[in-house]
């Protein structure tokens, strides 16, 4: 279970060290000053003693009121992913012999990737996402359903857009939605060249980036 926010969420475990540090040393944040490689693990501080730098932004707040700060460049690499705080299972006994205590606490930074929905919301746009589960059958009323409430429809697939199952379905939606679209169907897809090697799948395969985009280019019009 985790306790929720727009972009963060945080474990169990995580919401009891932020308590118990909170209980210590009165109201806390998370600050995650660079990302590199591995996982993230940003540093607590009291709020008293944080001075926000120019670039530093505020990425989500948590439970006890906690917030997540991170500097510029740890924000680009985080901009479009959900992140979870967690603490891990076992940190490993503490040194010496001496008894943990939750100024000893670790936090991580567990993150995925944004849905092109939830990257929307962000930019203040409610999407409605239809996975369709087979091509033939091909649950058409669902579809239409939803272009009559929208007025618009963006299809994304990783097979390339040109004579792509994307292209049937734009045809029939036109067919059957003409005079509810306020936009262009629009298509998104794999280009039309060969398949590359998996070193450059990413450049390939339609990313967040192309599908808002198009969110963009039919919500314009």
């Amino acid at each position: 279970m985790a306790y929720r926010s727009d972009r963060v969420a945080v474990t169990d475990r995580a919401r009891n060290a932020l308590r118990e540090l909170i209980e210590q040393h009165g109201p806390i944040l998370l600050y995650l000053p660079h990302h590199d490689t591995g996982e993230p693990a940003p540093t607590w501080l009291p709020i008293r003693d944080f001075r926000a730098a120019e670039g530093d932004t505020l990425f989500g707040r948590l439970a006890w009121h906690t917030e997540l700060w991170m500097s510029e460049q740890a924000y680009k690499y985080f901009e479009r992913d959900h992140l979870t705080v967690d603490v891990p299972a076992d940190t490993g006994p503490p040194p010496d012999g001496a008894e943990a205590t939750a100024d000893t606490a670790v936090f991580l930074l567990r993150a995925r990737r944004l849905s092109a929905a939830e990257a929307a919301a962000t930019e203040g746009h409610e999407l409605e996402v239809i996975d369709l589960r087979s091509l033939s059958p091909l649950d058409l009323p669902t579809v239409t359903e939803s272009v009559r409430r929208t007025g618009r429809l963006v299809v994304a697939h990783e097979a390339p857009a040109f004579f792509g199952a994307g292209a049937e379905i734009a045809a029939l939606v036109t067919e059957e939605c003409f005079y509810h679209l306020q936009a262009p169907v629009l298509r998104v897809g794999g280009f039309h060249t060969p398949y590359p090697a998996s070193a450059h799948e990413e450049e390939y395969l339609p990313g967040l980036d192309r599908v808002l985009d198009a969110v963009d280019r039919a919500l314009a019009y």
